[in-house]
């Protein structure tokens, strides 16, 4: 308990005047997420898909660089080189801007070159694999989760659309190349989005062949949770599912972030196809804010270093 208390006071004390690298907003909820740091290296995100609601309009950071080399400094001070980074947690540190921009090599670069671990959060792990980013893809200390939500990101009829996300099969020959380099690679099937009169999300079937695909490119975990509605979602998903939302679920807050969260038992109903699918191809299944849906069925979200 002493310890755990430390390792707050640290992380509230790098917290005070940062905006590059910062406390991971879910840390100190009752959520099961480790204490972590993290780094959005973009704001807005070109992927833009449509329920998304992070902002498209996407630009670098002023003074990105230099304000990074600054916190990391800060942070080994106050010892938390052994608090994971994420890289991004909302913005994708591999949209097409960064072939311009570099921000989130250069990120990557300065944490692993500091001895932090780091796990970036990607749909387009392919950028991963360009000569550029070789210097960096075998440290140990990198991890990758993947997001992919749906079959039908390049599908303009579906809700999950992208125009710019790379088709699906490209995605998962990448993961599989980075997976035969030794890279530690979980899938994230988030969010998991209810099918309604307004709205059609993922089906059980198209979940199974995630998860199946997800298991040969040789992925080690799946992560998914349900969806969750705020007032920055598109106006569109909004108006489509805010009355489902309101007539079958609660809202809960993170901080200063009120969500809308489905029922207990929907929840549930929505997840079982993923869980079943990892139970049938011997995948493991973290439910993340979902976890207490399983009720301990499911594994943590946290890697071996951070238990």
């Amino acid at each position: 308990m002493t310890e755990q208390k430390s390792l707050e006071g640290k992380l509230k004390k790098i917290d005070r005047r940062g905006w590059t690298l910062r406390p991971y907003k879910l840390w100190g909820s009752d959520k099961p997420c480790p204490p972590r740091l993290v780094v959005n290296v973009y704001k807005g995100c070109e992927f833009a898909h449509k329920y998304c609601y992070v902002k498209r309009c996407v630009k670098p950071q002023k003074g990105f660089r230099a304000h990074l080399q600054d916190r990391v400094k800060e942070a080994k001070k106050l010892g938390l080189e052994d608090v994971l980074v994420i890289v991004s947690s909302s913005t994708d540190p591999f949209q097409p801007i960064e072939r311009k921009q570099k921000d989130s090599l250069f990120a990557l670069e300065t944490l692993l070159s500091n001895r932090f671990s780091v796990l970036v959060m990607t749909r387009n792990p392919q950028m991963l694999l360009e000569d550029e980013y070789a210097r960096i893809i075998r440290n140990p200390k990198l991890y990758i989760d993947v997001s992919i939500t749906s079959l039908h990101e390049n599908d303009p009829n579906s809700i999950f659309y992208s125009a710019t996300t790379p088709p699906l099969n490209e995605t998962y020959a990448s993961i599989k190349k980075l997976s035969e380099i030794g890279k530690y690679i979980r899938i994230k099937i988030e969010p998991i989005v209810p099918t309604t009169d307004e709205i059609k999300g993922q089906t059980k079937e198209e979940l199974d062949e995630i998860v199946r695909l997800s298991k040969e490119a040789g992925a080690k975990k799946i992560i998914s949770k349900t969806m969750r509605l705020n007032k920055d979602m598109p106006n569109f998903m909004q108006d489509k599912l805010m009355g489902y939302y309101l007539k079958n679920g609660v809202e809960e807050g993170y901080g200063d972030i009120m969500n809308h969260t489905l029922s207990y038992e929907i929840k549930r109903r929505l997840l079982t196809p993923v869980y079943e699918a990892c139970a049938k191809y011997d995948i493991p299944f973290c439910a993340c804010v979902d976890a207490d849906v399983f009720a301990g069925k499911t594994v943590s979200c946290s890697f071996e270093e951070e238990k």
